[in-house]
Parts: C-alpha cells; structure tokens; sequence
C-alpha cells in the first residue's frame, strides 16, 4: 500500500521545518510548502502566499499532491494590555495587524480547505492554539471548555477552528492540536529562552508584567510527538486534542522551576501577580497515546545549551 503524501505548510518556520526534517528522516513522502512571493511547485516542495487562493491553485495545475495536509502556516502576534478596569486580574487586545491576522489566518485556512479539496487531500491536521481558551473555567481548560479568547491572534485561530469544523461535515477529516507557547533550543527569543539565558548568566530571573496572563510552555520535541501522532489517527472525521504538561504553569512557577535547576538563582517578582493555568491532556494520551516529557527534564535539556 502506498504511504500517504504528507503536505506541511509552513515548513520554513521553527514547527514545520523540525516536522518535515522528522518525517524524511522516518521515510514518509512529504511536500513542504514554504512562503513565497510566485506560487512555484518543484516535484517535491512547493513555495506559495497562502493568503492567495490563485498561489495554492496554480500549485494544483502544477502537479502538487497531497493526501494529509498539516496546517501550520499563519501569523502569530499576540497583543495584550492590561484591562482599565481590572488590571490586576485581566487583558485586553492591544493594538495590532488585525488585518493581516485574519488574513493569514483565517482567510488562509480557508484557501488551505479549498486545496484539500482540488489536490485529493482526505485529512488536514491543523495548529491551533492555547490562547482559544483565555483563562479557561477556573484557570484549566479540557477540549470542552469554552473558548473565551482575549485578543485577536486568539480570536483568529477560533475563526479557523470553526471554519474546519465546517468542512468536516462534508467529507474531510480533521483534527485540531492546541498547544500553548513552544521553547526549543532553536529559538533565540521567547520567556523560556529569556528566562534560561538570565539564570545561567546572571543568576537571577525577573517576573514583571503589566497584565494578568494565561501562560503554558511546551517543548518543540513534544509538539513533533504529537503532531506525527495526529496524523495517524483515523477516529472522528473531527478531534480536538490539547498538547501540554499536565502540570500547573504561569510565568512565575515557570521562573521557579528553572531557578530550582540552575543552583543559586533567585526570582525578583515585579508588575501584577500572575494567573496560574492549567491545560490538560489526558485525551492526547488516551485516543493519540501521546504524553509530553516532563518539563522540568526539558528545562534542563534547554538548560544545558544555554551559554553555548
């Protein structure tokens, strides 16, 4: 039986090249789409502005194929401030691209549907994120809470949620990953990054934030795990799986856990006490059989690159 065609958008950003390397590595087929200014099909990658239905089309009569697309192309900008009226306890959107948000995001996820459609795809695996959730119900979130997002990055990845969901009904199977913030020794920037950075040079790490946020890290290495998991599963023609730890997080018990790893480092705790937030991911391990790596082994997995 011939192996599916896996197609990867995005596959020029940390997430998708990781994907696309992982997978060659394992002998899968696999089509990476990359951004590009002409829409360009080469055999094996392709390169196209997703925001663009006539890009993905020409790609089609070029010859691209696909029988999986993993959707990981988009925006991410994330704005927030705090709220006037309660500053200690909630945000607000701030000012951003709202525009080239949704159009990245929303409008891109649509074109991606229509392209399932005209290259033969049967399934798209797609990226979405924590933030769907806001706060979540009491600072926890199970794939049944309600989405209450609080800015417009958030509020797009809702959009492209229910636009999948929508195509689900007619014939296309899809499962939705939400995960929270990715850290990796391949990122630069990042409070995971930050955080390591300081406690390794300078012993100390410093908490100060304007605005009460909803904060939860995971490790690259187990977003890969999850994704690859998720193509192969062949259950509801629609799924929603949360990937994360398990465990409680917030930036200041993130602070504290590499602070415990890295011998002599103090936290400073400034600006506005943060909310703890808990995702859980008992059904990725159920259905999936997938589980994330402890974090505190991953900190110090990132740890032991720091100063490198």
């Amino acid at each position: 039986m011939r192996r599916p065609i896996i197609a990867v958008t995005g596959a020029g950003g940390l997430v998708g090249a990781r994907l696309v390397s992982d997978l060659r590595t394992a002998d899968h087929s696999v089509v990476a789409l990359r951004r590009g200014t002409e829409p360009r099909w080469d055999g094996r990658d392709g390169w196209a502005d997703i925001t663009r239905g006539d890009h993905l089309a020409a790609l089609v009569e070029q010859g691209f194929r696909a029988d999986v697309i993993v959707h990981l192309a988009g925006l991410v900008e994330i704005a927030l401030q705090p709220d006037p009226k309660h500053p200690e306890t909630a945000c607000q959107p701030a000012q951003t691209n709202t525009a080239a948000l949704y159009a990245a995001n929303v409008l891109g996820t649509a074109h991606i549907v229509d392209l399932a459609r005209t290259c033969g795809a049967r399934k798209i695996v797609f990226a979405s994120s924590q933030t769907v959730y806001g706060y979540g119900e009491n600072g926890q979130a199970d794939e049944s809470t309600a989405l209450r997002p609080i800015e417009h990055y958030a509020t797009s990845k809702v959009c492209a949620e229910q636009l999948l969901e929508t195509a689900s009904r007619s014939g296309l199977s899809v499962v939705i990953l939400r995960f929270p913030g990715i850290f990796s020794a391949k990122r630069t920037a990042g409070a995971v990054q930050a955080m390591c950075r300081s406690a390794v040079e300078q012993r100390v790490i410093v908490v100060n934030s304007v605005c009460a946020i909803p904060f939860d890290v995971l490790a690259l290495e187990d977003v890969i795990t999850g994704i690859i998991e998720a193509i192969a599963y062949d259950g509801e023609p629609r799924e929603i799986f949360n990937l994360a730890t398990g465990g409680a997080c917030s930036l200041e018990i993130l602070a504290d856990r590499i602070s415990a790893l890295v011998q002599g480092t103090r936290v400073e705790r400034r600006g506005v006490a943060q909310p703890v937030f808990r995702m859980n991911a008992a059904k990725a391990e159920r259905l999936l059989g997938w589980r994330a790596v402890s974090l505190d082994k991953r900190l110090a997995e990132l740890l032991s690159t720091c100063g490198k």
